[in-house]
């Protein structure tokens, strides 16, 4: 390595730490607020059976813990119906490919809902290979449309819209032994 290597090493490095920081509260505190979104969506699907006695829902806080927002404190939901229980379990808002993760967590088996683009209909990731040695220019800038999908099994994963009628099937697939 010759010292011009070095040289420009030092010198990409210090224009990378004149980019913006990341808010790492701001992003926990928008990840809580789709998570609680989530939970109220659920809530009204099954608004009719809780009124009736016949589904009991309940918030438990628990804590989570991501490299760069630290331990915080979340809800889990639980969904009691009759001998049933399921657990709608957060995982995180650090992932590759979506900006969040809740499981579905019943007897028979687990569904996981995601936070992903609006427009996607399955997981993608995009990476960027550079030369260093050339000028790089930034990717433009995409407003993502996040929202809630629940996610097809394997091999062939896919975004399904995450739906009344959707969610209910879910929840009867993870709890019906």
């Amino acid at each position: 390595m010759s010292s011009s290597d070095f040289a420009d090493f030092v010198k990409r490095q210090s224009e990378r730490s004149n980019e913006p920081e990341i808010d790492w509260e701001k992003t926990k505190d928008e990840w809580l607020q789709r998570l609680s979104e989530l939970y109220k969506s659920v809530e009204g699907y099954l608004k009719d059976f809780t009124e009736s006695g016949q589904i009991k829902i309940q918030s438990v806080p628990i804590y989570l813990s991501e490299e760069k927002l630290g331990t915080y404190s979340a809800s889990k939901v639980t969904i009691d119906i009759g001998a049933q229980h399921v657990e709608l379990v957060p995982v995180g808002t650090l992932l590759i490919g979506s900006a969040g993760r809740v499981d579905m967590k019943g007897p028979r088996r687990t569904v996981r809902i995601v936070l992903a683009d609006r427009d996607s209909d399955a997981p993608r990731v995009a990476f960027r290979v550079f030369d260093p040695s050339k000028p790089q220019t930034a990717p433009a800038e995409r407003k993502v449309n996040w929202t809630w999908k629940l996610v097809s099994e394997q091999p062939q994963i896919r975004y399904l819209p995450l739906t009344e009628e959707g969610f209910k099937a879910a929840l009867l697939d993870v709890a019906d032994a």
